[in-house]
């Protein structure tokens, strides 16, 4: 495992110079298109979605 990942986790791991916040983040990867889980408890649910789309 990457040095990085152990020490900032792997929403960590996306980093800009910008310094957005976790919140803004997700913002951003929503607005290119990335689909977010927002609870591990809805993983199952959000992948279904997807692979319904395609």
């Amino acid at each position: 495992m990457p040095r990085w990942f152990a020490r900032y986790g792997f929403a960590g791991a996306i980093i800009s110079f910008a310094g957005e916040s976790a919140a803004e983040k997700v913002e951003i990867l929503k607005e290119l298109g990335v689909t977010i889980c927002p609870t591990p408890s809805l993983m199952g649910q959000t992948v279904a979605q997807v692979l319904a789309k395609l």
